[in-house]
């Protein structure tokens, strides 16, 4: 079978970059596909996590800027002319090299033309965020419209809307996330994403660390976390908090730590590939994002058998996280509770440990064989609904 991935670069190392590279590693090495990316942000830069020599690569040299700058009809021509040359270039590589699947990644921009591509190949649209975190949410319905300029969010709303009902299937990644979308798209189903690191080691949940990992970006809610970790510090001054990250919003962050005096008790470490020597040096995951998909960093954690403490965002934490069994969940932006919970586990050992043992056995349901799996049946079963 031969499937081919559309994502702008793999240069970052974000939980859909990680992901990606596992799932096309994985379909290569293991099931024996054919397995291609094709990229137009990629460039000379190098992919951030390790991609099998089985999948080819192939990068469109269009344009190095994706960000269309200017009034907005200067944007909008901007990113007409770029969709024209994606496009083509796609349709050529398409002729040159036939495919079985064609799958596109959280709105990627080709989702606008995919589903006119005359090739024979099923169309697949992944979106690794919630419902309420996408166009289709954000944009105005005609409903909404109360100024002549949110007719081009009804617009731009209906065009989401036909680009992926013309795809053969959309892909998310919870069943609480499901709900939602399967309203306006019957050909929805949900996979969840796999654990992309293994181990047979587990924290021991006795070192004075807790432990976030995650982009500076507004999406994780990193000053929420400066504040959480205020008001532990205040109780526990001997634990330290530890962050894997960067991003646009490091400064920030790191603003935030200086006007709370907690540089003795915060460390930001710049993201690496031995991201599992942090977990297994912490005893307690925390995560404080606004929204998420399905969490990437929360599977990890638990394969690591340390217990969470998570804003209950949607989606994800609640489908990782039975609170009180392996981890606590509170309010998205209730600060308060989340140190509490955090207090909690510090003052608590055996609960840490007990918990982080109730993680590492559910992260077992998120193994790479049976999702995997899960994908080459998806991508069967559309294949034979044309013989």
């Amino acid at each position: 079978m031969k499937i081919t991935y559309l994502y702008p670069s793999l240069h970052y190392p974000g939980g859909i970059s990680r992901i990606l590279t596992l799932k096309m590693n994985y379909l290569a090495d293991v099931l024996g596909h054919e397995v291609s990316i094709v990229t137009y942000s990629q460039f000379d830069k190098g992919f951030f996590f390790q991609l099998s020599e089985n999948v080819k690569q192939l990068h469109l040299d269009i344009r190095r800027n994706t960000v269309f700058n200017g009034n907005f009809l200067s944007k909008k021509n901007q990113e007409r002319q770029f969709l024209k040359q994606y496009k083509s270039s796609l349709e050529l590589f398409l002729k040159q090299n036939p495919q079985d699947i064609l799958i596109t990644t959280t709105f990627g921009l080709e989702y606008k033309f995919l589903y006119k591509l005359k090739d024979k190949s099923k169309k697949i649209g992944e979106f690794h965020f919630a419902f309420n975190k996408s166009p289709l949410s954000t944009l105005k319905t005609l409903k909404d419209v109360k100024h002549p300029k949110d007719i081009l969010d009804v617009m731009a709303r209906r065009t989401y809307i036909k680009s992926i009902r013309g795809l053969d299937h959309f892909v998310l990644l919870t069943k609480r996330d499901l709900q939602s979308w399967k309203k306006l798209f019957p050909n929805t189903s949900y996979i969840s994403n796999p654990i992309s690191l293994s181990t047979d080691k587990t924290s021991s949940c006795i070192s004075k660390t807790v432990l976030a990992v995650g982009r500076f970006h507004y999406q994780k809610g990193f000053d929420y976390l400066i504040d959480v970790w205020r008001l532990v510090a205040q109780k526990h001054p001997d634990w330290q908090l530890r962050i894997v990250g960067n991003g646009e919003e490091e400064n920030k962050v790191r603003n935030l730590i200086k006007k709370y005096n907690l540089e003795d008790s915060i460390t930001i470490i710049p993201p690496s590939l031995q991201v599992d020597l942090e977990y297994l040096n912490s005893s307690i995951y925390v995560m404080t994002s606004r929204f998420e998909g399905l969490p990437l960093v929360l599977i990890e954690a638990m394969h690591f058998g340390l217990p969470l403490v998570s804003f209950d965002c949607e989606c994800g934490p609640s489908d990782l996280i039975e609170d009180g069994i392996n981890g606590y969940l509170s309010q998205v932006g209730d600060t308060s509770t989340l140190a509490d919970h955090i207090n909690h586990l510090i003052e608590n050992p055996s609960l840490r440990k007990q918990m982080g043992d109730a993680s590492r056995e559910k992260s077992f349901n998120y193994q790479v064989k049976p999702i995997l799996e899960q994908w080459d049946n998806l991508f069967k079963s559309l294949i034979n609904k044309t013989k």
